[in-house]
């Protein structure tokens, strides 16, 4: 069963399941070879080259993201908590590596709200990065045209409201632009007879400022929509 394809750095990597246990693939331009998996799950890769791939996911130790050289991979537990994963990577350069997903309780009570994780590695160490929203998952991270990150989207994203306000937690930013230094906050357009969108992936058009947000909404009557977006 197939659930991702990941292109970049001249090779095609698959995602999936064979025989009731993940699977990586890759195609080389030659053909299709399996890559061994790292420890825990793999939901989301980065491909700057054949030797140089990243994988978000998750180990028994926490949410994590493994590096591999051609060879073998090497893993970083990048938060240690107990059910938490990083679902999207962004490798930038040796020294800037990006992640997001959830930081704590996923599968936890039913309406319990989740905090977001958004972590950078330096080259050195991964550190936790402070986000303008409270709670959510960080659903997906895109390029601006130098390569650098340029956006975040931030799934069922809410934040506290002021002291004392009813209901305590009021709606938080769908996408975050990241300009180096500071996020700006945008939400997404509201739709006549849907809800908010539970799922948010970003797809940059490469070389421009224009990125696509591509999802599904709550639809009435329990039903689904999709949801499509584009900025700039």
């Amino acid at each position: 069963m197939l659930t991702k394809v990941v292109a970049g750095g001249g090779e095609t990597w698959l995602i999936g399941a064979r025989d009731g246990a993940q699977a990586l693939l890759c195609w080389d331009g030659r053909g299709w070879r399996d890559v061994p998996v790292p420890p825990g799950s793999v939901y989301g890769l980065h491909i700057l080259a054949a030797h140089d791939v990243w994988a978000a996911g998750d180990s028994a130790a926490g949410a994590a993201v493994s590096h591999w050289d051609g060879q073998a991979w090497q893993q970083t537990v990048v938060h240690g908590f107990p059910r938490v994963a990083v679902g999207s990577v962004l490798a930038v350069s040796p020294t800037e590596v990006w992640a997001g997903g959830t930081g704590g309780f996923v599968g936890g009570p039913v309406g319990k709200p989740i905090p977001p994780l958004l972590v950078r590695f330096d080259g050195q160490t991964w550190n936790r990065v402070t986000m303008p929203t409270d709670f959510g998952s960080v659903t997906s991270l895109a390029p601006g045209p130098s390569g650098e990150l340029a956006w975040v989207s931030v799934a069922r994203s809410q934040k506290w409201g002021p002291p004392e306000s009813s209901p305590p937690l009021v709606p938080g930013p769908d996408f975050l632009g990241w300009d180096g230094r500071v996020f700006t906050e945008y939400g997404e357009p509201a739709v006549a007879g849907e809800g908010d969108s539970s799922l948010l992936r970003l797809a940059p058009v490469p070389g421009t400022a224009t990125v696509w947000s591509v999802g599904r909404a709550g639809g009435p009557e329990g039903t689904f929509a999709p949801r499509i977006l584009r900025f700039g």
